[in-house]
C-alpha cells in the first residue's frame, strides 16, 4: 500500500483509539456494552447498533481493513462512546461533537482522494479494453454523476450473465425500491443538489430495468445488519423488505448472520460478474467509500470469490432467509 495512504489511515485510527480510551472502554467491553445498549436511541438520534470487537479492532488497529470505515459505522461508534462515557462517569464532551467527528472523517476522505485512484487495480485490466472503455456509455445521460471507476462497472454489468453480490450495510442496489434507493443516496450525498440526488436514483432504477434482458441473474447475500438499518425510515425499510421478499421468489437471496466468522474476513461489499462469453474471466468489483478496486491478479480474484462462497455457506438457505425477512416485516 502507498505509504501516504497508510499514514492517512493511521492518523484516523489514532483519532478513533484516542476516543475509545477517553470513554474508558476497550474492544471487549465495547462489544458487551454495545450489545446491552443495542436498539436504544443514541446521541445521534438513531438506535445504537452492536459493535463487534473484531470489527472494532480491525478499524482501529489496521488488520485486514485497509480503508476508512463507512461514515454510518463511525457515527454509530461516536454515539456508543458517548453512552459509554456517561456510564463510566466521564464527561462526554471530551469526545467531541458528531459534527467534529464528521469534519475529521471528511478531511481523511479528502486526503485519500487527493492521492489519486488510478492504480493497477482501479480498472478491470483482465478484460479486453473494448469492453471497459468509459466512452461506451449507455448511461451517458447520467455521466455527470458517474466517476470513471464506476463507469467501467456500468459497462460490464449488462454483459454479465450472473451477478453475485454481498452487502453488509445496505440492500444491494439491483434489489432496492426507489424510495429506499433515495434514502441510501441521501445518506452519502445529502448535501448534493436535489436534481443530482434524483439523477443518481434514476440511474439505479435504470440498471434494474436492464436486468431481465439476456437471462441475467442476481445472487444476493445480505448481512442481517442491513435489514435493521437505523438510518433509513422505518416505513421505507418495511416496504423495502417486502420488495426483497418478492424478489427472493425469483432469485437467490440469502441472509448471513452478522456474527458469522465468514463476515469477519470480509471488509466491505463484494460483487462478482460472471460472463457467459467463453474466455472472459470473472470480474471482481470492490466498491469503497469514494473509489473501487478491480483485482487484476488471478489469485486475488480467486480469494474474493472464495470469500463470497464462504459467505454463501455461512448464510441461511433461501427459504430460511425468506422466513427471516417475513418475520422482520411482521415486527415492524
Amino acid at each position: 500500500m502507498d505509504e501516504r495512504r497508510t499514514a492517512i489511515l493511521a492518523e484516523f485510527r489514532e483519532f478513533l483509539e484516542s476516543a475509545i480510551s477517553k470513554a474508558k472502554v476497550n474492544f471487549a467491553t465495547a462489544e458487551r456494552l454495545s450489545g446491552r445498549l443495542h436498539g436504544e436511541i443514541g446521541a445521534h438520534g438513531s438506535p445504537l447498533q452492536t459493535i463487534s470487537k473484531s470489527t472494532l479492532h480491525d478499524h482501529v488497529r489496521g488488520g485486514r481493513r485497509q480503508k476508512l470505515p463507512s461514515w454510518e459505522w463511525v457515527a454509530n461508534l461516536w454515539a456508543f462512546l458517548v453512552a459509554a462515557a456517561v456510564e463510566n462517569k466521564v464527561d462526554p464532551a471530551r469526545l467531541g461533537t458528531l459534527e467534529e467527528w464528521q469534519a475529521v472523517y471528511e478531511a481523511a476522505e479528502a486526503k485519500l482522494r487527493r492521492l489519486g485512484r488510478h492504480t493497477a487495480d482501479t480498472e478491470p485490466a483482465s478484460l479486453p479494453a473494448s469492453l471497459v472503455e468509459p466512452r461506451m456509455t449507455w448511461w451517458g445521460a447520467y455521466a455527470d454523476v458517474v466517476p470513471a471507476w464506476f463507469g467501467w462497472f456500468l459497462n460490464l454489468e449488462p454483459l454479465a450473465g450472473d451477478i453475485r453480490c454481498y452487502e453488509e450495510l445496505y440492500v444491494p442496489g439491483l434489489l432496492q425500491t426507489e424510495e429506499y434507493a433515495e434514502a441510501v443516496v441521501r445518506l452519502r450525498h445529502g448535501l448534493a443538489p436535489e436534481a443530482e440526488i434524483r439523477r443518481r436514483v434514476e440511474l439505479r432504477m435504470l440498471r434494474q430495468r436492464l436486468m431481465p434482458h439476456g437471462g441475467r441473474r442476481v445472487w444476493a447475500i445480505i448481512n442481517e445488519m442491513a435489514l435493521w438499518n437505523p438510518l433509513v425510515d422505518r416505513a421505507a425499510m418495511k416496504r423495502q423488505l417486502r420488495h426483497l421478499l418478492d424478489a427472493s421468489v425469483r432469485m437467490p437471496v440469502q441472509i448471513v448472520p452478522a456474527g458469522a466468522p465468514a463476515c469477519r474476513s470480509v471488509s466491505g461489499p463484494i460483487t462478482v460478474l460472471r460472463f457467459s462469453h467463453e474466455g472472459l474471466p470473472d470480474v471482481v468489483y470492490l466498491e469503497q467509500a469514494d473509489s473501487a478496486l478491480y483485482p487484476g491478479d488471478p489469485e486475488a480474484r480467486e480469494l474474493y470469490i472464495k470469500q463470497f462462497n464462504s459467505l454463501a455457506i455461512a448464510a441461511y438457505r433461501p427459504k430460511e432467509s425468506q422466513d427471516i425477512i417475513g418475520r422482520l416485516i411482521d415486527e415492524m
